[in-house]
This record gives structure tokens, C-alpha cells and sequence, in this order.
């Protein structure tokens, strides 16, 4: 096996647009009218369950080993909550033995199991690597947009597995949006800032909505002008500020 520089240096060569093509190519990032959870109809939608093939599992799964690494946090277990981030959570705990680590990884369950081997909370809920007090995990998911589902990944894996500690949090996609729903009332949040700043654990994307906008825009998109008006819209104070700024200059950063 080589090492983890040459297995990840393909991926850093090519860096985000290498990421954003394939989302695109695999139909995982979407554009049309999609209408959020929040009541907003978006533009742009990203579904990992696109991401059907080994070729793609292994790029997120070593993508997300790369920025566990950066991160510098400690990593015992990797969680995926169910469902998309089932496989996520399997091939970062693959690909974070080309670091040398020897990492676990677990899931849970939709609904409780209530027969068979199950024994304890901790077994009614979870599945694969049996987590103990003092394990380090890191929770990957596909996209974050209002953090609901991780606050509740949080509470659940905190309730059947008490003493563990989260020390980090990575996804594929940040939306950077703010909190609320169609109409904005001003006391708006923005998902990824916030959930650092309630929980104490460091979260990290692998692309965002400027890096999606700006290939979009670099390549012509037809999508791109919708794309931008939601984001001036929906966006953080960096990504309308990035998006009036180029827009302003006219050019590539």
C-alpha cells in the first residue's frame, strides 16, 4: 500500500473543483426547486446517496481522513448517523489507516432493537464498535444546514454511551445559511458557527456555498444566477460578501 502523502496527493492536486465535479457527475449535487425542511425553495440540493460507487466512498472517505488529520483532534471511533452517513462513517475509519490510526467506526439504529443479542441501551441503539468512556469520536454526516440532525445525533449517542467525548464534527457540504426559515426576522444564525459555539466541538466542510458558487460561475453554470440571488438571500454575512464582491469585481479569485 502506498503511502498516505501519494494516496491523498491526487485529491489535493486537484483540490475543491476536483470534489465539486464529481458531487455534479454523480448527480449528489443537485440544481432545480428544492424545498428545504425550512420551508425555503432552493436552487441548489445535495443528496449523498448519489455517492453509489467505491470510487466515490473512498475519495470522501479519504477526504474526510485529511481533514480529521488537519484538525489535529483526537479520534478513537468515527460516527455516522443513520442513514446517509452510514457509509461516510465506514470509509473514514478505512481511510484513516493510511495515517497509521486504527480507528473504529459505529451507527445507529432508526429505531431501537428489542431482541436478539440486544443487552443493554448502548446495543439496542448503536451498531459496531462498542464505544466506552473516554473514546475521542468525530461525527461525519453529508451536509449541514441547520445542524438539527447532529444536535440530535449528539443527544442520543451521549444518552446510551455516557462518558464519551466528541472532538470533532466533518461533512461534505456547508451550506452556510442562516438559521429560520422563508422569511428572515433578523436574530438568524449561522448553522456551523453556531453548533462550535453551543457544543465546543470543531466543525469542518469539505466544499461550502462559495465554493459551489464560484464553479458554478467559473464554468458558465446556467444555475449560477439563481444560485446567487439564494445565497445573497439565505447566506452568511462571509458568503454575501463574497458573492457581492465578485460579483462587483467581475473575476476569478
Amino acid at each position: 500500500m502506498g503511502s498516505a502523502e501519494n494516496l491523498m496527493g491526487v485529491l489535493d492536486r486537484r483540490d475543491k473543483e476536483a470534489l465539486i465535479k464529481l458531487l455534479i457527475e454523480k448527480g449528489a449535487l443537485q440544481f432545480g426547486d428544492f424545498k428545504l425542511k425550512s420551508g425555503r425553495i432552493s436552487p441548489w440540493f445535495f443528496n449523498s446517496g448519489n455517492l453509489d460507487d467505491g470510487k466515490s466512498l473512498q475519495l470522501i472517505g479519504r477526504e474526510f481522513a485529511r481533514i480529521i488529520n488537519d484538525m489535529d483532534v483526537d479520534v478513537d471511533v468515527v460516527y455516522g448517523p443513520a442513514y446517509k452517513a452510514i457509509p461516510l462513517a465506514a470509509a473514514t475509519a478505512g481511510a484513516m489507516a493510511d495515517y497509521g490510526a486504527d480507528v473504529g467506526y459505529v451507527f445507529d439504529r432508526k429505531e431501537a432493537k428489542d431482541h436478539g443479542d440486544a443487552k443493554d441501551e448502548q446495543s439496542n441503539w448503536l451498531i459496531g464498535r462498542r464505544l466506552s468512556p473516554g473514546n475521542s469520536v468525530v461525527m461525519v454526516d453529508d451536509v449541514l444546514t441547520t445542524a438539527k440532525t447532529k444536535y440530535d445525533a449528539l443527544s442520543l449517542v451521549n444518552r446510551v454511551a455516557p462518558g464519551v467525548k466528541f472532538t470533532g464534527l466533518v461533512f461534505i457540504v456547508d451550506r452556510q445559511e442562516l438559521s429560520g426559515g422563508v422569511e428572515l426576522k433578523g436574530d438568524e444564525v449561522v448553522a456551523t458557527e453556531n453548533f462550535t459555539r453551543e457544543t465546543g466541538i470543531p466543525a469542518r466542510g469539505s466544499v461550502n456555498a462559495i465554493d459551489v458558487y464560484r464553479h458554478l460561475r467559473d464554468n458558465s453554470n446556467p444555475n449560477c444566477d439563481r444560485v446567487r440571488d439564494y445565497l445573497l438571500k439565505y447566506g452568511s454575512n462571509e458568503v454575501r460578501e463574497a458573492v457581492r464582491y465578485d460579483g462587483k469585481n467581475n473575476k476569478r479569485e
